[in-house]
């Protein structure tokens, strides 16, 4: 490969033409993905963005945006630059806008006291006092490097989230607390060299509202609790050195939160609004009703006591649960099923059960009891109320709100954000306080010219440049 060649792949590599290509296929990539997030689950999506091509891909950006950089900042450089002798044919000539004036020569003071209240920078001539050349907004070609600049901290923070980003989701539910265990998330999306952030938190209430009782939300907000003092690493200790099951123990850890020495910091989480706990940003994302289980049997030795959390927000809605065989005390092992549906304020139509709004004014449960395939039970349930089946005993003896939470880390998100701030200064720097170059020269007949150069908005430039002539040639200035 010769010398003509390399330069050609490099100039190729450093061009806006590739430039152009990368983006047409970002874009068409972003697409693919968008659709697919429409039809498949999020793990797929999620396992096509990290493929190689796409890695590939991310990698020419890179270095399409440094050679880029490398191969203009000459350009950049020069374009800040003033010129060695403003008044020189070959300047001049660069002006595309010139006027000649009407004015007297002594115009010229009056002319360099209006252009510095405008901020331009002025430079005159000390020896003949014959030129003034005046210039405002001489670095704004740096905001074509700032913008560039900005892609590569973009690409970096999506770079370091593709590396080290986790997200999970984790169902809580009111007085239960958080310790950040993988055993706690419902579901984990963990990038390659990620593991799960340090956060703890409890869950106080979850307060949904909605718009005249209809299944319309008009608010949902979580109230949570963050120990300011007890720090993650302790608490996971002291969970793991318990005898019984850690997950056991958090599934009915429910108990709302008691008034203690430490210090907590009461924050609220509103829906798909996050807040910033510890190490991670927790969202609410939706809720739903967990009742307690209480089953007893004749003796009224309670067997299983736990929050169920089950899908029976829609009134009417129909959700199944049946018994893990170690939750029960003497190795029981029934084949029992329970069917359970939710009703808020409970009301009778037309002989079947309705709930007249969303509101929990008047709670009843909708209960199937199924042994194997024989039906056991079947009927309206309210709390506290006790319910006889196969010498056993059956109530729902309390109701709590569960929370989905959304848990996530993403380390790349400064270097996202700082690319962002970046970009909208470069493009406001070079855009809005664009390069403007006025010059006026009086020649040796005491004739003024009025020079104009600006880098953007040539129309609307020539139309200010002819009213400052105006102007000067009035004596308004």
């Amino acid at each position: 490969m010769n010398k003509e060649s390399i330069q050609n792949i490099w100039n190729f590599l450093g061009s806006r033409n590739l430039s152009v290509i990368i983006f047409i296929v970002s874009m068409t990539y972003s697409f693919i993905l968008f659709m697919f997030a429409l039809v498949v689950p999020t793990w797929w999506v999620n396992t096509i963005a990290k493929l190689v091509p796409f890695h590939i891909l991310y990698m020419l950006f890179f270095l399409n945006i440094t050679l880029c950089i490398i191969r203009w900042w000459p350009v950049i450089k020069s374009q800040c630059k003033l010129p060695a002798n403003p008044q020189s044919k070959e300047e001049t000539d660069k002006f595309k806008l010139k006027i000649t004036l009407s004015a007297k020569s002594n115009a010229i003071q009056k002319i360099q006291e209006f252009l510095k209240t405008k901020g331009f920078q002025i430079y005159i001539s000390e020896q003949t006092n014959k030129f003034l050349y005046s210039i405002k907004g001489r670095f704004s070609a740096m905001g074509t490097l700032l913008f560039h600049l900005s892609f590569l901290f973009l690409l970096f923070g999506v770079i370091i989230n593709l590396l080290f980003r986790f997200e999970g989701t984790a169902i809580l539910i009111e007085g239960q607390k958080f310790y950040g265990l993988r055993n706690q998330y419902k579901n984990i999306s963990p990038s390659f060299l990620s593991s799960p952030p340090k956060t703890t938190f409890q869950v106080d209430k979850i307060n949904p509202a909605f718009w005249e009782g209809k299944m319309l939300f008009t608010s949902l907000e979580a109230a949570i609790f963050q120990d300011m003092k007890i720090t993650q690493e302790n608490e996971i200790k002291k969970k793991e050195n318990e005898n019984e099951s850690t997950t056991e123990k958090i599934i009915q850890e429910t108990e709302i939160i008691q008034e203690s020495n430490q210090e907590t910091l009461r924050k609220l989480i509103t829906l798909s609004t996050a807040e910033k706990i510890d190490e991670a940003m927790v969202t609410l994302t939706g809720f739903g009703y967990a009742p307690e289980f209480t089953l007893k049997n004749l003796n009224d030795e309670i067997l299983i006591e736990h929050y169920l959390i089950l899908n029976i927000f829609a009134p009417g809605s129909t959700d199944t649960y049946s018994i893990p065989t170690p939750l029960y005390k003497g190795g029981y092992d029934y084949p029992y099923t329970f069917f359970i549906s939710f009703y808020a304020d409970y009301a009778e139509k037309d002989g079947k059960p309705v709930s007249k709004s969303m509101d929990t004014n008047n709670i009843a449960y909708g209960l199937k009891i199924v042994r194997g395939s024989y039906p056991v039970f079947e009927g309206i349930l309210k709390p506290n109320q006790w319910i006889e089946f196969d010498d056993l005993k059956l109530s729902f003896t309390d109701l709590k709100r569960w929370g989905n939470f959304r848990i996530v880390r993403a380390p790349g998100r400064i270097f996202i954000w700082l690319g962002l701030i970046l970009m909208i200064a470069g493009l406001i720097y070079r855009l809005c306080f664009y390069r403007k170059e006025i010059l006026f020269i009086e020649d040796d007949n005491g004739k003024l010219y009025l020079y104009g150069k600006f880098h953007y908005y040539q129309n609307l430039n020539k139309i200010w440049l002819e009213n400052l002539a105006k102007k000067i040639n009035e004596g308004l200035i």
